[in-house]
Parts: C-alpha cells; sequence; structure tokens
C-alpha cells in the first residue's frame, strides 16, 4: 500500500507541476505556499478576508498529500500538490505575489521565486526573528506582516547589517491570535474546577524532556484537571525520543482520573479550557497568555537558538523579554515550589487578566482585526496602489 500510495503521488505531483506552470499569469497572480496541514491554520484569515472581500482568486500549492483543503479549500482557491519538485517549481514562477510562512526561503528546501514576484512572509510565530530561527532566514523576502514593533524594529537592523535596502514592512498584526481571542470570547467552561495546561516547545532539553513527569505528578497532586499537550514534532522522526517521553508521562500517570493526553492538536479546546499553561520557550505561549488573557508559568529550561550570532542585532529578544510579562519564570532548580507558584497565580486570575490586556494593545498590531488588515495590504498591492521596489527584491 505504501509503495503505491508513493507512486499515485509521484504522477499527482507531476501532473499538478506541469499544470500549475501552464497556468495563464492572470490565473496565478496569488500562489500560496503550505508545507503541511498546519499552515493553512496560519493564514486562513487573511486569505478568506481576501477571496470573500476582494473576490481574488489564489493558488494554493501544498506539499501535504493529505491536507484537507485537497476536498474543502475556497470556490476561488486552486488546489496543487508538489513535495519534491517545490524546489524547483518555485523558482520558475513570476506570480505578482508568491506568499510563504517557511523561513530560510532560497536557502534549504524552497527555493524563492522569480524576481518581478513579491516574496511575502507571513510570521507563525510571535518570536523574535533573530534568535530561534536560523542565520539569514528571513534574507531573501521582500515583504513581511509584522505582528508587532518587535518584528518591524528586528527587520529593519537586520537588513541593515546584510546592506541590503528594507523589504516592505506592513504592520498587519497576527491573525493566529486573533483566532483564539475571537474563540475564547465565545467557550464556555466545559470542566468544573481548575485546568492546567503544559503545552511545551520541542527538541533537545525542551520541557517535557526534562521534567515532565515530575511536574505533571505536582499538578495531579494539587487536585487540578491536568492537559498535556505535546508539540506534533513530539510524534515524528525528526525528534526521535519524542514518542519515549510521552510513554514515560503515561506509564507513570497515564491512570489517573485528571490526567489527559493530547495527541491531536487540530482543535484549541486546552487552550480554552486552561486557566493557567506551563511551557518553557514555546511561541504558544504567547498566543495563550495574550489571546485568553491567562498567565503561562514558564519553567526555564534549555533555550531555543539556532543563530549563535544574535546579539549583533543589538536588539532584545521577543520571548526572553515578555516571559516575564506574560507570566512568572520558574529557574529549574526550583521545581519543587511549582505547586506553589501554580496556586498562586491561580488565585490571581484577575489581576493578570487586566495586566494582559493592557500589554496586549503595545505588544501586538491591530489585535482582532488583522486578517483584514492583511488582506487589504495584498489586494492593494495587486491593484497597484502599493508598490514593492525592485530594490528590496534579492
Amino acid at each position: 500500500m505504501g509503495l503505491l500510495r508513493g507512486i499515485r503521488n509521484r504522477l499527482w505531483e507531476i501532473s499538478d507541476a506541469q499544470r500549475l506552470l501552464s497556468l495563464p499569469k492572470e490565473k496565478r497572480r496569488v500562489v500560496v505556499y503550505s508545507e503541511d496541514q498546519s499552515s493553512w491554520s496560519q493564514m486562513q484569515g487573511y486569505l478568506e478576508k481576501l477571496m470573500e472581500a476582494y473576490a481574488r482568486e489564489l493558488v494554493y500549492v501544498s506539499s501535504d498529500a493529505d491536507d484537507p483543503l485537497f476536498t474543502t479549500h475556497h470556490r476561488r482557491m486552486q488546489m496543487f500538490y508538489l513535495n519534491h519538485t517545490i524546489l524547483s517549481i518555485i523558482p520558475r514562477l513570476n506570480s505578482d505575489i508568491c506568499v510563504f510562512t517557511v523561513p530560510d526561503l532560497g536557502q534549504r528546501h524552497v527555493g524563492r521565486p522569480k524576481p518581478e514576484s513579491c516574496a511575502l512572509y507571513i510570521f507563525h510565530s510571535l518570536n523574535s526573528i533573530h534568535c530561534m530561527y536560523r542565520k539569514g532566514a528571513f534574507d531573501h523576502y521582500d515583504a513581511f506582516f509584522c505582528t508587532g514593533p518587535h518584528h518591524r524594529a528586528e527587520l529593519l537592523r537586520q537588513f541593515e547589517l546584510i546592506g541590503r535596502p528594507s523589504p516592505a514592512l506592513f504592520d498587519v498584526g497576527y491573525y493566529k491570535l486573533d483566532k483564539v481571542i475571537t474563540a475564547y470570547a465565545d467557550w464556555r467552561k466545559k470542566h468544573a474546577g481548575k485546568t492546567v495546561l503544559i503545552a511545551p516547545s520541542w527538541g533537545d532539553g525542551n520541557l517535557l524532556e526534562a521534567h515532565g513527569v515530575e511536574i505533571t505528578g505536582a499538578l495531579l497532586n494539587l487536585g487540578v484537571r491536568v492537559i498535556v499537550r505535546p508539540h506534533p514534532c513530539f510524534f515524528l522522526t525528526i525528534y526521535p525520543q519524542g514518542r519515549k517521553i510521552v510513554a514515560a508521562i503515561e506509564s507513570a500517570h497515564g491512570g489517573h482520573e485528571n490526567l489527559t493526553i493530547e495527541r491531536n492538536i487540530h482543535t484549541e479546546d486546552s487552550f480554552y479550557e486552561a486557566d493557567l499553561m506551563i511551557s518553557d520557550w514555546s511561541g504558544a505561549s504567547f498566543e495563550y497568555a495574550l489571546g485568553t488573557l491567562r498567565p503561562v508559568l514558564f519553567v526555564e529550561v534549555a533555550r531555543k537558538m539556532k543563530n549563535p550570532d544574535y546579539r549583533k542585532l543589538g536588539l532584545d529578544v521577543f520571548e526572553e523579554v515578555q516571559r516575564p510579562s506574560c507570566g512568572k519564570v520558574l529557574a529549574a532548580d526550583q521545581i519543587g515550589t511549582l505547586g506553589m507558584h501554580v496556586c498562586n497565580m491561580l488565585d490571581e486570575a484577575k489581576a493578570w487578566q487586566d495586566h494582559l490586556q493592557e500589554i496586549r494593545g503595545r505588544l501586538i498590531y491591530n489585535p482582532g482585526s488583522a486578517s483584514e488588515a492583511g488582506a487589504a495590504v495584498i489586494n492593494d498591492i495587486l491593484n497597484g496602489e502599493i508598490k514593492i521596489p525592485h530594490s528590496a527584491r534579492h
């Protein structure tokens, strides 16, 4: 079955590559690339608003053969499957706008489109550009939807350092956060009592790897409901020890009636249900805190740092500075006091709500209306009302 599926997908890809390249340019003015199913959740608001409010047609290229959009996509969206050929096909495109959520454009597995195309990056995290991403991860983009003032400042500085003209920066906001804000406003709690969500990042030294069994047990001893939500990479070959870590937690505490381990994160229900999140360096922690206005207890573990030269930018790192703003940071040698901090933060819910409401407007552009702002920018580029200088195209 695996071999037949592989042959089918390969033939499908060859056919779609030919079909995409033969499309008249007026039918592919906007091309969107999705590396997997999660990409749609990062761009959905902007794209749906563009199709519905401005009647724009889109070409949506997915590298995931199981992407549900192949059967459920919008009537103004044409779907194409490209996986192994993506590196060679994207550089042949001369569409007006090519939209991506992947860093390292033109450096790794996705080539950048022709210079006459505007390569637009949509952030899938609030984290800074200069620490958790590889050096030069954004150097080949022409335009960005900035989530907040920190991304604007970082991008201006990065392009100054590499001696290139500034890209086009648009103060759009963050659709993923808006989704949380909207959904949480309508949420009705399903469980009595308090719920604590453990939702860390992945990779060496993450919270579940370092302290998963211990902190899960400490929370269960408090009598709260506990949801363990591993990052999707825990179940992929990219992080081979992930399944063993989850299995260890299940072995130690799996029989407890107050414990839920989420292996499927296609919904955000646990975000809305939880009264407190426990995390590490995960970007999702800021979506939780600023979207639901409830705090995060950050446990100090090995940080995610892919660019050892990040200090050359001379700017603060968002996730480093804002963790204390969005909750409390617990040192690794203070794990024994985790229960006390959890109880205190649950008791301080109203104060945290007021504080997080105040800082959200300072940290994020257009909270609640990023989709409208982003769709308007793309439409104005297509209409020629916003011009992306050729000097900003690389």
